[in-house]
């Protein structure tokens, strides 16, 4: 009963927060804002239903993209080596044309998406080390050439993986997809759990650990190390 009654309140609390929001509506007018670059950095995070490019290249660039009365609410501040897009805090964007931000960069290390966010590759990501992270019903579509990928995902996000790598560390819960059939990797280490699943290509190795109905499919011929437990399942693709 207690805990009913401090989830009421959470709830009341919540709603009581949205009530105040400034709530905005798009005019359709569709404008492109460069923003300042100056500040060094190889992360991105982004969330809030925006829609993010991402493109390697020498010069560093931020350009957004929206309804001209939604611009100034898609905020791009750079900080701890990591550029964060947001919609800005009390602002809730009830209908938009869109949210994009094209970014290019010389080099990068991490990448996040979360509440409903998407970033795309804009062309293929040569890089050594590359970290992604999507929660929050979220999603991705990149091509990586690499030497490791790190994958996390969460929240019922969906990725889309290609390229080439020497090294695939993922991590998978929660009801979240992977597609990376045309992802080549030497090696794998699969954490797979909570009903997600993952759709993988492996060559060398492949160290599986599946529960709780996760289920990853594999395509190659690697050596097998697996821990199955609580109905996860390892199929090998037909």
């Amino acid at each position: 009963m207690k805990g009913l009654l401090w989830g009421l309140c959470f709830l009341l609390f919540a709603v009581s927060g949205w009530a105040k929001d400034k709530k905005v509506t798009g005019t359709g007018y569709v404008l492109m804002s460069q923003r300042p670059s100056e500040v060094r950095f190889e992360k991105i995070s982004v969330q809030q239903g925006i829609t993010l490019y991402v493109t390697l290249d020498k010069t560093a660039t931020i350009s957004v993209e929206s309804d001209d009365n939604i611009l100034p609410y898609i905020k791009t501040e750079i900080k701890n080596n990591q550029l964060n897009v947001y919609i800005e805090p009390g602002i809730s964007i009830r209908r938009y044309t869109v949210m994009n931000v094209l970014v290019t960069l010389p080099q990068l290390v991490r990448l996040e998406a979360a509440s409903a966010a998407r970033i795309e590759g804009s062309a293929l990501l040569r890089v050594d080390q590359l970290e992604v992270v999507a929660s929050g019903a979220s999603n991705m579509k990149l091509e990586v050439k690499g030497n490791e990928l790190q994958v996390e995902a969460s929240g019922a996000s969906r990725l889309e993986l290609k390229g080439e790598v020497k090294q695939l560390d993922l991590n998978l819960s929660t009801a979240s997809y992977l597609k990376a059939w045309e992802l080549s990797a030497d090696t794998c280490n699969a954490d797979i759990s909570n009903a997600a699943k993952g759709e993988i290509f492996v060559r060398q190795k492949l160290n599986a650990e599946i529960s709780s109905s996760g289920l990853l499919l594999y395509d190659g011929s690697p050596v097998i190390t697996r821990n199955l437990s609580s109905g996860g399942s390892l199929v090998k693709r037909r």
